[in-house]
């Protein structure tokens, strides 16, 4: 008998929507017989929605094949950068889980279990809107399906504090488990690793060695959650020009050369499709403003996403600017001593400027002018000056 686990009680425990929660996105619903592909293409084309969602999809849980070959066409996203959403009829957990990955795999960014479709059909067999007098079927696909599901997967480079060359190991993150572990770490090339804060380590013989030559990676693009294009340098010295080609590797060790050049390394493999010419949007650049090397700044709602801070605690924004370092700063040692000589010998690593502070009103909206141009980021303030929380990274606007 399976294990009954707990619905999600808080907004933080659902999947991530492909739209922002706080805003009414337009959404091209589906209509069953009408919003096939052509159909979403000429409303993404003509519209532009938030998102769009596939006709529903039976989920067959008899024979191998728990789709059509047409509905997998349909869940192939044609549709750039408008998410697409699956929406899937069943009632089998295993092969709504399997539906869900071939859909997934297919392009789409979110899967829709129908609930509410009450035609005869559909709604026969605790399916559709049928399923909602089956709790107990719910409390066991659900918990099945949002484990199958990788919308909250990434792919990112471990890599050394230095060099600070942005080469390592590509490892893949699961933001559904626990953030504060090892846990949602799976690496793809597991056979590279950094263990200290200078260069890399490699798997020799079962045990770990630091090497400052390959196998080392750069640049990965997913082109699923186990397959992945990369820069690769197989076995050079990791500032070797010559060292890095374009491969294809997956999860499983296979290593595939795409393209290497006898000249030069090649980074940054983007696959490409040939698409209609975007339309041409007029600049917004203010040319008296740009004379004076000023952005108009408007924040909408300072509260946006800040966790453990209550609307009317926020006063005052804080305006900050990271210096550029050049790369004679970026080393502590003679001649250069960084940033730190700046402030204190041997302390700051990087300066900061603050170009002053400006009020919130009492929507949690603001609007002021910044240095454009520049490594912008803001800092939330109380109402006694004290910072409530800061901007992780900086923007130039």
């Amino acid at each position: 008998m399976p294990v009954k686990q707990p619905l999600p009680k808080t907004k933080n425990d659902l999947c991530a929507l492909p739209w922002d929660p706080e805003q009414k996105p337009l959404m091209l619903a589906p209509l069953q017989g009408l919003t096939n592909r052509a159909t979403r293409s000429l409303f993404i084309d003509w519209v532009r929605p938030d998102v769009v969602f596939t006709e529903f999809m039976r989920v067959s849980s008899v024979g191998r094949k728990c789709l059509s070959k047409n509905d997998l066409k349909e869940a192939v996203s044609t549709t750039g950068s408008v998410p697409l959403v699956a929406q899937l009829v069943g009632n089998n957990s295993q092969a709504l889980v399997k539906a869900a990955e071939h859909a997934e795999a297919a392009g789409a960014v979110h899967i829709n279990l129908n609930m509410g479709c009450p035609y005869g059909r559909t709604a026969s067999g605790a399916s559709g809107g049928a399923m909602l007098q089956y709790p107990e079927i719910l409390a066991e696909m659900l918990p099945a399906l949002r484990p199958a599901i990788s919308a909250n997967l990434f792919v990112m480079l471990g890599t050394p504090h230095y060099p600070q060359s942005g080469i390592g190991t590509v490892i893949r993150i699961d933001t559904k488990k626990n953030i504060r572990t090892n846990e949602p770490m799976t690496y793809i090339t597991p056979n590279v690793d950094i263990r200290q804060e200078e260069g890399w380590n490699q798997l020799v013989d079962g045990k770990w060695v630091r090497h400052q030559n390959g196998p080392l990676y750069m640049d990965p693009h997913p082109l699923s959650k186990s397959c992945f294009l990369v820069s690769h340098n197989p076995d050079k010295k990791w500032n070797d020009k010559q060292a890095y080609g374009l491969y294809l590797i997956e999860e499983g060790g296979r290593h595939e050369l795409i393209h290497k050049d006898a000249e030069f390394s090649c980074w940054q493999p983007t696959p490409l499709r040939p698409r209609k010419r975007p339309p041409m949007l007029p600049t917004t650049t203010d040319p008296e403003l740009a004379k004076r090397n000023l952005a108009v700044c408007v924040v909408q709602d300072i509260y946006h996403g800040m966790q453990g801070i209550k609307r009317g605690e926020v006063k005052w924004i804080r305006v900050l600017e990271q210096l550029p370092r050049p790369w004679a700063c970026r080393r502590t040692w003679s001649p250069s001593m960084g940033h730190a000589s700046l402030i204190s010998h041997r302390t700051a690593l990087a300066a900061k400027a603050m170009h002053g502070v400006v009020p919130v009103y009492e929507d949690g909206s603001a609007h002021f002018f910044v240095p454009a141009d520049r490594n912008i980021y803001f800092a939330a303030l109380d109402e006694n000056f004290m910072e409530l929380q800061r901007e992780r990274t900086y923007v130039n606007y």
